[in-house]
Protein backbone atom coordinates (compact mmCIF):
# COMPACT_ATOMS: atom_id res chain seq x y z
CA UNK A 1 0.00 0.00 0.00
CA UNK A 2 1.24 3.51 -0.81
CA UNK A 3 1.94 6.20 2.00
CA UNK A 4 2.05 9.78 2.05
CA UNK A 5 5.21 10.86 3.69
CA UNK A 6 4.97 12.93 6.65
CA UNK A 7 6.67 16.28 5.21
CA UNK A 8 4.04 16.12 2.51
CA UNK A 9 1.03 15.77 4.90
CA UNK A 10 3.03 18.88 6.90
CA UNK A 11 3.36 20.85 3.86
CA UNK A 12 -0.14 20.12 2.70
CA UNK A 13 -1.87 21.20 6.10
CA UNK A 14 0.71 24.09 6.02
CA UNK A 15 -0.64 25.18 2.91
CA UNK A 16 -4.40 24.47 3.74
CA UNK A 17 -4.14 26.57 6.87
CA UNK A 18 -2.20 29.65 4.92
CA UNK A 19 -5.21 29.62 2.46
CA UNK A 20 -8.21 29.29 4.92
CA UNK A 21 -5.77 31.92 6.63
CA UNK A 22 -5.50 34.65 3.41
CA UNK A 23 -9.36 33.89 2.38
CA UNK A 24 -10.50 35.16 6.04
CA UNK A 25 -7.60 37.89 6.46
CA UNK A 26 -9.15 39.24 2.50
CA UNK A 27 -12.88 38.38 3.60
CA UNK A 28 -12.53 40.73 6.47
CA UNK A 29 -10.11 43.43 5.06
CA UNK A 30 -13.05 43.79 2.57
CA UNK A 31 -15.49 44.23 4.70
CA UNK A 32 -14.16 47.00 6.32
CA UNK A 33 -13.12 48.51 2.75
CA UNK A 34 -17.18 48.10 1.32
CA UNK A 35 -17.94 49.95 5.16
CA UNK A 36 -15.48 52.78 4.09
CA UNK A 37 -16.80 53.19 0.98
CA UNK A 38 -19.97 54.06 1.61
CA UNK A 39 -21.18 50.15 0.46
CA UNK A 40 -23.23 47.24 2.57
CA UNK A 41 -20.73 45.17 3.72
CA UNK A 42 -22.89 42.16 3.06
CA UNK A 43 -21.83 42.78 -0.63
CA UNK A 44 -18.11 41.81 0.38
CA UNK A 45 -19.01 37.96 1.21
CA UNK A 46 -20.81 37.27 -2.62
CA UNK A 47 -17.88 35.45 -4.45
CA UNK A 48 -18.90 37.16 -7.88
CA UNK A 49 -20.61 40.14 -6.91
CA UNK A 50 -17.92 41.53 -4.77
CA UNK A 51 -15.44 41.72 -7.57
CA UNK A 52 -18.10 43.31 -9.59
CA UNK A 53 -18.90 45.80 -6.42
CA UNK A 54 -14.85 46.04 -6.17
CA UNK A 55 -14.22 47.33 -10.02
CA UNK A 56 -17.32 49.42 -10.02
CA UNK A 57 -17.88 51.11 -6.65
CA UNK A 58 -14.53 51.14 -5.19
CA UNK A 59 -12.09 51.29 -7.77
CA UNK A 60 -14.64 53.53 -10.29
CA UNK A 61 -13.87 51.44 -13.07
CA UNK A 62 -16.29 50.66 -15.74
CA UNK A 63 -18.33 47.43 -15.74
CA UNK A 64 -17.00 45.97 -18.90
CA UNK A 65 -13.33 45.33 -16.78
CA UNK A 66 -15.53 43.23 -14.55
CA UNK A 67 -16.62 41.25 -17.89
CA UNK A 68 -13.18 40.76 -19.19
CA UNK A 69 -12.32 39.07 -15.52
CA UNK A 70 -14.99 36.75 -15.40
CA UNK A 71 -16.88 36.33 -18.69
CA UNK A 72 -14.43 36.06 -21.33
CA UNK A 73 -12.16 33.11 -19.58
CA UNK A 74 -15.15 31.30 -19.00
CA UNK A 75 -16.07 32.04 -22.90
CA UNK A 76 -12.74 31.53 -24.45
CA UNK A 77 -12.84 27.71 -22.66
CA UNK A 78 -15.92 26.45 -24.17
CA UNK A 79 -15.00 28.16 -27.40
CA UNK A 80 -11.97 26.44 -28.05
CA UNK A 81 -13.91 23.43 -26.67
CA UNK A 82 -16.44 23.55 -28.67
CA UNK A 83 -13.49 24.30 -31.91
CA UNK A 84 -11.99 20.76 -31.10
CA UNK A 85 -15.32 18.77 -30.62
CA UNK A 86 -16.08 20.28 -34.28
CA UNK A 87 -12.42 20.61 -36.15
CA UNK A 88 -9.76 19.44 -33.91
CA UNK A 89 -10.39 15.73 -33.90
CA UNK A 90 -8.16 16.26 -37.38
CA UNK A 91 -5.33 18.67 -35.99
CA UNK A 92 -4.77 17.91 -31.98
CA UNK A 93 -1.29 19.59 -32.34
CA UNK A 94 -3.16 22.90 -33.54
CA UNK A 95 -5.95 22.36 -30.62
CA UNK A 96 -3.15 22.39 -28.32
CA UNK A 97 -1.35 25.33 -29.21
CA UNK A 98 -4.39 27.68 -29.14
CA UNK A 99 -5.49 26.23 -25.93
CA UNK A 100 -1.92 27.58 -24.53
CA UNK A 101 -2.22 31.15 -26.30
CA UNK A 102 -5.77 31.61 -25.12
CA UNK A 103 -5.03 30.67 -21.64
CA UNK A 104 -1.95 32.90 -21.53
CA UNK A 105 -3.89 35.65 -23.39
CA UNK A 106 -6.75 35.65 -20.66
CA UNK A 107 -4.57 35.01 -17.82
CA UNK A 108 -2.82 38.24 -18.91
CA UNK A 109 -5.12 39.96 -19.13
CA UNK A 110 -7.10 39.18 -15.80
CA UNK A 111 -3.57 40.27 -14.32
CA UNK A 112 -3.77 43.53 -16.02
CA UNK A 113 -7.24 44.35 -14.65
CA UNK A 114 -5.97 43.16 -11.22
CA UNK A 115 -3.06 45.62 -11.34
CA UNK A 116 -5.41 48.21 -12.88
CA UNK A 117 -8.12 47.57 -10.14
CA UNK A 118 -5.27 47.76 -7.21
CA UNK A 119 -3.87 51.04 -8.36
CA UNK A 120 -7.26 52.82 -8.70
CA UNK A 121 -7.90 51.73 -5.04
CA UNK A 122 -5.31 52.67 -3.73
CA UNK A 123 -5.21 56.41 -5.47
CA UNK A 124 -9.32 56.25 -4.25
CA UNK A 125 -8.40 55.97 -0.55
CA UNK A 126 -5.34 58.40 -0.86
CA UNK A 127 -2.33 56.28 -1.11
CA UNK A 128 0.72 55.74 -3.42
CA UNK A 129 2.50 53.34 -5.70
CA UNK A 130 3.94 51.61 -2.62
CA UNK A 131 0.78 50.73 -1.45
CA UNK A 132 -0.40 49.72 -4.83
CA UNK A 133 2.58 47.25 -5.53
CA UNK A 134 1.44 45.86 -1.50
CA UNK A 135 -2.03 45.38 -2.99
CA UNK A 136 -1.23 43.87 -6.18
CA UNK A 137 1.69 41.15 -4.09
CA UNK A 138 0.39 40.68 -0.37
CA UNK A 139 -3.44 41.63 -1.42
CA UNK A 140 -5.00 40.30 1.55
CA UNK A 141 -2.36 41.92 4.10
CA UNK A 142 -2.73 45.09 2.93
CA UNK A 143 -6.35 44.74 2.11
CA UNK A 144 -6.04 44.89 6.08
CA UNK A 145 -3.95 47.63 6.89
CA UNK A 146 -6.78 49.26 4.27
CA UNK A 147 -9.69 48.56 5.88
CA UNK A 148 -8.60 48.98 9.42
CA UNK A 149 -6.40 51.97 9.19
CA UNK A 150 -6.93 55.63 8.71
CA UNK A 151 -7.35 55.93 5.22
CA UNK A 152 -10.61 57.65 3.59
CA UNK A 153 -12.51 56.62 1.25
CA UNK A 154 -12.28 59.70 -1.56
CA UNK A 155 -12.41 58.75 -5.48
CA UNK A 156 -9.94 60.99 -7.18
CA UNK A 157 -11.73 60.01 -10.98
CA UNK A 158 -14.49 58.25 -12.22
CA UNK A 159 -13.96 56.60 -16.29
CA UNK A 160 -17.55 57.10 -16.22
CA UNK A 161 -20.53 59.12 -15.18
CA UNK A 162 -22.44 57.79 -12.52
CA UNK A 163 -25.71 58.74 -11.08
CA UNK A 164 -23.97 59.38 -7.60
CA UNK A 165 -21.73 61.64 -9.06
CA UNK A 166 -24.05 64.08 -10.59
CA UNK A 167 -25.01 67.42 -8.91
CA UNK A 168 -28.18 67.41 -7.52
CA UNK A 169 -30.55 70.28 -7.86
CA UNK A 170 -30.63 71.35 -4.40
CA UNK A 171 -26.61 71.67 -4.23
CA UNK A 172 -27.10 74.78 -6.23
CA UNK A 173 -27.16 78.32 -4.11
CA UNK A 174 -30.61 79.66 -4.24
CA UNK A 175 -29.48 82.99 -5.14
CA UNK A 176 -27.92 82.04 -8.56
CA UNK A 177 -31.54 81.15 -10.14
CA UNK A 178 -29.76 81.22 -13.69
CA UNK A 179 -27.10 78.42 -13.09
CA UNK A 180 -30.02 76.26 -13.03
CA UNK A 181 -31.54 77.53 -16.16
CA UNK A 182 -28.07 76.94 -17.40
CA UNK A 183 -27.68 73.60 -16.38
CA UNK A 184 -30.85 72.12 -17.26
CA UNK A 185 -30.36 73.82 -20.69
CA UNK A 186 -29.06 71.34 -22.88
Amino acid sequence: MYSIPDFVLFLIYVISITLVAFIVMTTIGEWKVFKKAGLAPWKSLIPIYNIYCHIVDIARMHWIYFVVIIIIPIFSRFAIRFLYLFYGMFSYGLYRYIFKISYVVTSLAIMTINIIMCSKTSKNFGKGIGFTIGLIFLFPVFILILGFGNAIFNPVEANFITPKSLPKFEDFDKESSDKKEDYFDV
